[in-house]
């Protein structure tokens, strides 16, 4: 009650001194208590605003470098011109050891 009368709010209480809350009648135990909270909220703001925002995806994806490259050697376009696709598919799942899903 005594802190809604002298309009002390979120933006006030971290500049609370023991002498306010002495004005104010909190019981010495209290303002003890109370200034160790102010002072955690206080120092979780500092480390939270310390913290850089989580770039967007788009941010992410742009500054990620490739982290994957397809080469495709030119014996590989050989084989493919030369070959039927069934075959090719047929031997890279027997490579695989497995089947193929198909699309």
């Amino acid at each position: 009650m005594a802190f809604r009368e002298n309009a002390i709010d979120e933006t006030v209480l971290p500049n609370l001194t023991d002498q306010d809350l002495e004005k104010l009648n909190v019981l010495l135990g209290h303002r003890r208590e109370l200034l160790r909270i102010i002072a955690s909220l206080e120092n979780a703001r500092k480390a939270s605003s310390a913290i850089p925002p989580a770039a967007s995806p788009t941010t992410r994806f742009l500054k990620m470098p490739p982290s994957v490259m397809f080469l495709r050697p030119g014996w590989f376009d050989r084989i493919l011109r030369s070959h039927d696709p069934e075959d090719l598919r047929r031997a890279a799942e027997r490579l695989h050891g497995h089947k193929a899903q198909r699309s």
